[in-house]
């Protein structure tokens, strides 16, 4: 049986799964302790939840999908929104250092993968994707703004020093070559005759003279 939800059905599930997110994260110290977010406890539930009756139940799901990748872009993009000077004061040195650091690593990752995309002749847009998009930002920021990325960059193409080289048919042999190949072939050919005919007579056929 398959359970096709609209795009105002799905909308309220993944705000009833959110919700119920974060009242399982209040209640649960360990998720506390772990700073794990409520929606991604409420998304794993239901995944659970998903799966369970797939595969005991024969029961599939199939949601609307229009607001997910504008839905993450506006997530990644604003995830950050809540940093300020005085939370960077409160964690001191300690966090001054770590953001330093994740700031090099970031900056090394997308120079290194643009790079790297320019040599084998590729969009460097593409190269940042496999960068710091995904290697900091994770799989998620990288399933976000991947088809942004994609339908940004134009199609990839070889460096010349890449490309095939054109096949190129050895050509045939010249007229000279020719000339010369039937010549000896016709020597080889007589040489037997002359040969036959210019031999010496054996003893046996000679007349002796008395």
């Amino acid at each position: 049986m398959d359970v096709s939800l609209n795009l105002i059905q799905s909308v309220a599930l993944t705000v009833l799964v959110a919700v119920l997110g974060e009242w399982c994260r209040e209640r649960v110290w360990i998720f506390r302790r772990f700073a794990i977010p409520g929606p991604v406890i409420g998304g794993f539930g239901f995944a659970l939840l998903v799966f369970a009756a797939r595969v005991w139940g024969g029961v599939s799901f199939t949601m609307d999908t229009t607001l997910q990748t504008p839905a993450m872009i506006a997530f990644f993009t604003t995830v950050g929104i809540a940093a300020s000077f005085g939370l960077l004061k409160l964690g001191g040195k300690v966090l001054m250092t770590y953001l330093v650091l994740c700031w090099g690593v970031a900056i090394f990752q997308n120079l290194i993968g643009a790079g790297l995309a320019t040599v084998f002749g590729i969009h460097p847009l593409l190269g940042i994707m496999a960068g710091s998009t995904s290697l900091e930002g994770g799989h998620g920021n990288a399933a976000a703004f991947g088809p942004v990325a994609s339908s940004s960059a134009p199609p990839v193409r070889r460096p010349s020093r890449l490309r095939r080289r054109p096949s190129v048919s050895s050509p045939g042999p010249s007229s000279a070559v020719r000339r010369r190949r039937s010549s000896s072939a016709a020597t080889g050919s007589i040489r037997p005759l002359v040969a036959s005919t210019c031999r010496r007579p054996s003893s046996s056929t000679t007349s002796r003279t008395p």
